[in-house]
């Protein structure tokens, strides 16, 4: 799909510590903050009784519960919290309703992170006073940290009954009620606790955070400024109001932010983490990385600097170093789909496809509606050209994101993959609407119109592309191509010059602006175009050939052969290649070698009709006249072009007059001509008569054989078979031609050795692959027949019966979408009007 704009959304993580969406992560730190106010601002339960409490000061207890009252404050003013406790205990062992004690030591156990007990001894507390706000705020924090957030509102709520001023109250309804995603009841208890204390920097702080869950972050930016303006030293103010200026797209104010936050907290990993990301999107990789190690240095343990140090490798295509990352971060936190997702992305990068598709496909088992991990996926069975497997990934994805384009615009590329081009149309059209300013996706409906030799629909879809990005390399070689299609030269050569202007290194449209230049007639410009194509190509063969085709042009035989020569040592499947070189040499004279390259020609592509001509006139010069007739009279029975006919229909009559053609020439021409026309039996007579004057003639008696299989007479077809092979062992297509009537016979061991030996031989014989298909289905080894008909198609992807062979194997196995795309292609490249209905019925049957 080398016409295709492949693209995926550039995506950087972001680990906004105390902000949306990882608002529940962040409310731990929320309540802390609360529970340390508590902790300053509230008395300690001690000499001050609250309102509605029982008295429980320190002069309500007996002397020996005072003294360790007292041991155990001065315990913990010290800090000795572990001894406190147990001093707390023993002032309980002495009177079990001592208030300050449960108060005090619950605070500790909750300070010590002993949550559960923190909070028995609260309910002891408050068992001995109901209405006491202090205790119930307590409790309230204490639950919030437990994420028991419904009975943290309960408490606050209790508060708020017996205290109606309590701001404290208000604030941490707040935040257990961010705890259930409440956002607009926990704005109101912000926006109260803020009224009530102005001066109040962490509720602003919370209300922004709370803000930014809103998806509002231009209003979340005033409460982190104003916050900043209370005490210039919060360093969680700066750190939000930064993640704010991310969600806003102003990533230079947000790197003032975090910097600032990094002076104030210097031992803060998060704050270095976010500062990377920020530089990250600001196009400052260096600073990135330097940021993300530095948050690594500070916490080892800190997964998502991790991830997006991944991520960075792999935006830089460092793919093992992203990959080495990304397994420590799923160490760290086993079921984080960004870790998971970039494994997937790396381990692709790295071409270890299997084991990427085997990473996805895990991460699917505990998030089988991942958007982005089905398409990750997607894109893996793209990697590996499995595009049913992918179509249905990206179909997924748009059953759960039906109003975003990418599904779409991905699943047109697997539609295209699979020649299925009306639904590629489909999908790219949508892709169109749902996002009109998407010029890759007009970019590749135009391919598909170009695909369907609608030229001018693509023009105008190329057209559209540039309007939307006026530097659209691809579309303007695109262009170029339609132009040329369209016979306009001139726009073509505009548009490649124009594309050149902007990519002045890229080889391959040099070599498309050569042929323009070529079609124009403008041989020295062609030449200059194709010799820049070679340098910055050095290792296509296709520029080679073109440069071999200007330069024979121009009378250049030396340098043409040098050049047809180099083209076919890259690509020895090069079919012109060969046919050209063998021109140059016959112009030269070397008939002989001329000969060899027609050879080469017919043997990769019996069909390509100017060979046949070509080695008839090297056959004439060589005095082979029988085989030059017969060449000349194959040329006449593929080729429509009058003129070229009447070529060789003098070439014929040159023959024949001279007396020249022998009588076996003429017999094997006569049963050419009748095969051709599907008189089989006349095509036999005529191979006889010839095989009688000449019985070692090894064409006729392989062309009678091939009559014979065609009028399933098998068992005669191999005799002549074992005779052809016996006056050429390594005659490929007659072992072919023996595999197809062993086939016939139902005899697929032996088709299948003969079809293995022609391949043996030649390696790029299609039919072989698709014939060797065909037996192994007979046998139900659908893997193997998979195997063969995929290999025919890639040797030659217009060869029409592969796609049926291939549909059947799908449908057998269940793979109903794959199935239908290639019963589709057969439908499209077949000639056979019974072959043709015999796709059409299978289509039917699938319910196409």
């Amino acid at each position: 799909m080398q016409w295709l704009q492949h693209i995926r959304a550039r995506r950087v993580r972001m680990n906004w510590r105390r902000s949306v969406p990882a608002l529940l992560g962040a409310l731990l730190g929320s309540v802390l903050v609360l529970a340390l106010l508590l902790s300053t601002l509230l008395p300690l339960l001690g000499g001050q009784t609250p309102a509605g409490a029982a008295p429980a000061g320190t002069a309500t207890l007996r002397a020996p519960a005072a003294t360790a009252l007292a041991s155990a404050d001065k315990l913990a003013g010290q800090g000795d919290l572990y001894r406190a406790i147990a001093r707390y205990g023993d002032v309980l062992a002495v009177d079990p309703r001592a208030l300050a004690a449960l108060a005090r030591r619950a605070m500790l156990l909750r300070q010590l992170g002993s949550l559960p007990a923190a909070l028995a001894d609260f309910d002891s507390a408050l068992l001995l006073a109901p209405d006491n706000v202090e205790l119930l705020v307590e409790r309230g924090s204490t639950h919030s940290l437990s994420g028991e957030y419904q009975l943290a509102i309960a408490d606050f709520n209790s508060a708020l009954a017996a205290k109606p001023d309590t701001l404290l109250a208000y604030y941490g309804r707040g935040l257990a009620r961010n705890g259930l995603k409440q956002y607009s009841d926990a704005l109101l208890d912000f926006d109260t606790a803020v009224i009530m204390a102005p001066q109040f920097g962490a509720g602003f702080v919370d209300r922004g955070l709370t803000r930014m869950a809103l998806q509002q972050p231009e209003r979340a930016l005033p409460d982190f400024s104003e916050a900043i303006l209370i005490d210039p030293k919060n360093a969680a103010a700066y750190e939000n109001r930064g993640a704010a200026f991310i969600a806003l797209l102003r990533p230079a104010d947000a790197i003032a932010d975090y910097t600032q936050a990094a002076l104030l907290d210097p031992n803060n990993p998060a704050v270095f983490n976010d500062r990377g990301s920020a530089y990250l999107r600001s196009g400052d990789a260096p600073r990135a990385l330097a940021d993300y190690q530095h948050a690594l240095q500070l916490n080892g343990e800190f997964w998502q600097a991790r991830t997006n140090l991944a991520l960075l490798h792999i935006e830089r295509g460092e793919y093992a170093a992203a990959e080495q990352q990304l397994r420590s971060a799923l160490r760290i936190q086993p079921g984080n789909p960004s870790a998971q997702r970039s494994l997937v992305v790396a381990l692709r990068g790295l071409q270890r496809l299997p084991e990427a598709l085997a990473a996805a496909a895990a991460a699917l088992q505990s998030s089988p509606d991942s958007v982005e991990l089905l398409t990750e996926r997607g894109l893996t069975h793209a990697a590996l050209q499995d595009y049913g497997a992918a179509l249905r990934d990206f179909s997924r994805v748009i059953e759960l994101q039906p109003q975003a384009a990418s599904g779409y615009y991905n699943r047109g590329l697997m539609h295209d993959g699979l020649r299925d081009l009306p639904a590629a149309l489909a999908d790219y059209t949508r892709v169109v609407e749902l996002d009109p300013q998407s010029a890759p996706a007009l970019n590749n409906r135009g391919h598909v119109h170009f695909q369907q030799r609608n030229f001018a629909a693509a023009v105008a879809d190329y057209d559209s592309a540039l309007t939307l990005q006026p530097q659209y390399v691809l579309a303007l070689q695109n262009r170029a191509a339609a132009h040329t299609e369209l016979g306009d030269h001139k726009l073509a050569l505009a548009d490649l010059n124009a594309a050149l202007q902007l990519a002045p290194n890229d080889g391959q449209l040099y070599l498309d602006r050569g042929q323009a230049q070529h079609n124009l007639q403008q041989s020295a410009a062609a030449l200059t175009d194709f010799a820049r194509a070679v340098a910055l190509l050095p290792g296509n063969a296709l520029a080679y050939l073109r440069r071999g085709v200007e330069q024979a042009s121009a009378g250049q035989r030396s340098a043409a052969l040098a050049d047809y020569d180099k083209a076919i040592s890259l690509d020895p499947q090069l079919i012109e290649a060969y046919n050209n070189r063998g021109i140059v040499r016959m112009q030269a004279g070397e008939y002989a070698a001329a000969r060899k390259d027609f050879d080469a020609t017919v043997k990769l592509n019996a069909a390509y009709t100017q060979a046949y001509y070509n080695r008839g006139l090297a056959l004439q010069a060589l005095g082979e006249l029988p085989a030059a007739g017969a060449d000349f009279t194959k040329f006449l029975e593929l080729e429509t072009d009058s003129t070229w006919r009447q070529r060789a229909q003098d070439r014929l009559r040159e023959l024949d007059t001279a007396g020249a053609l022998k009588a076996q020439g003429k017999l094997l021409a006569q049963g050419n001509a009748a095969f051709n026309a599907g008189q089989f039996q006349e095509a036999i007579k005529r191979y006889s008569s010839a095989l009688k004057l000449e019985p070692t003639f090894l064409e006729a008696l392989y062309n009678r054989a091939a009559a014979y299989n065609q009028l399933q007479q098998s068992k005669d077809a191999i005799a002549d078979l074992n005779g052809v092979l016996k006056l050429n062992p390594k005659f490929a297509q007659a072992l072919v031609e023996r595999g197809l009537a062993y086939l016939a016979l139902k005899d697929y061991a032996k088709a299948i050795a003969d079809f293995s030996a022609g391949l043996a031989l030649d390696a790029k014989f299609a039919s072989a692959y698709n014939n060797r298909g065909i037996a192994f289905i007979a046998l139900k080894q659908l893997d193997k027949a998979r195997a063969d008909f995929d290999s025919a198609l890639q040797i030659d992807p217009a060869f029409a019966r592969p796609y049926f062979n291939r549909g059947l194997v799908f449908e057998s196995t269940g793979n109903k979408t794959a199935a239908v795309a290639d019963y589709r292609r057969f439908v499209e490249l077949e000639k056979d009007p019974v072959w043709i209905a015999k796709g059409q019925a299978a289509l039917k049957n699938l319910g196409q």
